[in-house]
């Protein structure tokens, strides 16, 4: 999958119990989903060869990244997680959270 069509998909808007599965996808270029909102998603195990930035994006729903690896930094500054987020298992060569706030 490339990443205009992963923004694609996790802008649809929330809805309760639906999210996006995208276990186990790999991102050759890097995803940038810089401000947007996005709906629940699955991205467990998911790999992204040059880095996921989500600066400034709401994340409505459930936001796992369980054991995906992010070569390259995983940009959350200023991310406002309003339900479920799930990191366990996470890799990333470097992890910004600044000023991110988690809700649920």
């Amino acid at each position: 999958m490339i990443p205009d069509a992963l923004r694609d998909m996790l802008t649809q808007p929330w809805v309760h119990g639906a999210h996006f599965d995208g276990r186990g996808l790999r991102f050759t270029t890097p995803v940038v989903l810089d401000g947007v909102t996005l709906r629940s998603f699955d991205l467990s195990a998911a790999v992204f060869d040059q880095g996921l930035s989500a600066r400034g994006a709401v994340f409505r729903g459930m936001a796992w990244l369980k054991g995906a690896e992010v070569h390259g930094p995983l940009d959350l500054r200023g991310a406002v997680f309003r339900n479920d987020l799930r990191l366990d298992g996470l890799r990333a060569d470097a992890l910004h959270l600044t000023e991110a706030r988690c809700d649920g």
